[in-house]
């Protein structure tokens, strides 16, 4: 599977930051029995000849996980719009720059 365009180190920080985040947000939150939507507009980044893109079936898979993540508070996140691809080669390699 491809990253999420961002070094292992940074992922594993968003990651404790998330959880973090939900514990916080579950002593405060108050039940209201609906989901939340938001929508979400996908980018893939590729190489400038367009190679390395992450294949449609991996940025399903991601928003899977993404909505099984924020199942417990209620949000779940759907797909706006087309796919967008941005073929760049010094985001491709280097995405913290």
């Amino acid at each position: 599977m491809h990253s999420c365009g961002t070094s292992i180190q940074t992922q594993q920080e968003a990651l404790e930051r998330l959880s973090h985040n939900r514990a916080a947000f579950a002593h405060i939150a108050t039940p209201r029995d609906e989901i939340t939507y938001v929508p979400v507009q996908v980018h893939v980044v590729t190489e400038s000849d367009g190679d390395g893109a992450a294949p449609l079936s991996e940025v399903i898979e991601m928003m899977c996980l993404l909505n099984d993540e924020f199942i417990p508070v209620d949000v779940q996140f759907y797909m706006v719009g087309p796919i967008r691809t941005f073929a760049n080669d010094q985001v491709y390699s280097s995405p913290n720059t």
